[in-house]
């Protein structure tokens, strides 16, 4: 039934999308009220309810603090920060460091302006208008963006669910880019669907996601016709676009994407945990 509705979602034109979610969940949003602080679910474009996203980020922050990738001064940069998945938890933990996050919908910016920076001024948030085929229908091309910060400024670097929606030459160019601002010795945590063996055989044998169409030598995507809905990659070839761009990667994480056991709660999507390198 999910896979249906996906595939209904995916066939109309990309900036319509959102007015359709909109107007899907406008009762339920009218009649049943959300957490505090949750955005209405008609807004949210990054999968599931206001209820699941507060939960989600809630287990992000988590996660982070007791893997040593965060504490309360760190200087976050938020990769796709989306309409404030891990900003919400981060601002309601009373994170006191700077925080930056960019994204190409510009309706999820300006609610995460409007809900989170009015409260918590050290959280900011920005919108770049770049060509995604499912989010935005104009801008420009990601292969050549130039993420607006100065060199080796952050602590940490999330993109969760980033590298899920982008091609090949995207991701190089984000991988790298997240290495130039930086500081040696910050940590990343970034997420995909990485495709492996064992990972191939179980989404085939009906476990999860199928990527059943190849997309150039290294990927593989979900759907054909809207090539960014989502995105698997061979795990060889991702872990090395990491290292030649100067990341260390510490660990690698099974989510439960493809129907085998996770290795944390947290990770339906496969986690990369890496250091920036001096």
């Amino acid at each position: 039934m999910k896979s249906l509705l996906r595939k209904a979602y995916y066939a109309v034109p990309v900036g319509l999308r959102g007015v359709v979610r909109r107007l899907y969940y406008l009762p339920l949003d009218l009649l049943r009220p959300l957490p505090a602080g949750a955005p209405p679910r008609g807004k949210i474009y990054t999968g599931g309810d206001g209820e699941e996203l507060l939960a989600q980020g809630v287990e992000l922050v988590r996660v982070m603090r007791e893997r040593g990738l965060l504490d309360d001064d760190t200087a976050v940069l938020d990769i796709g920060s989306g309409i404030g998945r891990f900003a919400l938890a981060l601002a309601a933990a009373g994170h006191r460091g700077p925080y930056e996050g960019f994204d190409v919908v510009a309706t999820g910016v300006a609610w995460c302006e409007a809900n989170i920076t009015r409260e918590h001024p050290n959280f900011s948030f920005r919108h770049v208008e770049l060509a995604n085929d499912l989010y935005t229908g104009r801008g420009a091309s990601a292969r050549e963006f130039t993420f607006p910060y100065a060199a080796d400024r952050f602590d940490l670097l999330v993109a969760n669910s980033v590298f899920t929606h982008m091609l090949s030459d995207e991701v190089s160019r984000y991988v790298r880019e997240g290495a130039r601002v930086a500081r040696p010795g910050a940590r990343g945590y970034f997420t995909a669907f990485i495709l492996d063996e064992a990972s191939r055989a179980a989404m085939y044998d009906g476990g999860g996601f199928v990527f059943g169409h190849p997309y150039g030598e290294h990927a593989r995507l979900l759907d054909a016709e809207v090539k960014r809905a989502n995105v698997a990659y061979e795990r060889d070839w991702l872990l090395a676009e990491f290292a030649a761009a100067g990341w260390r990667v510490d660990e690698v994480l099974r989510g439960r994407w493809s129907g085998l056991p996770g290795d944390d709660p947290v990770a339906f999507q496969d986690v990369v945990l890496a250091t920036r390198v001096a």
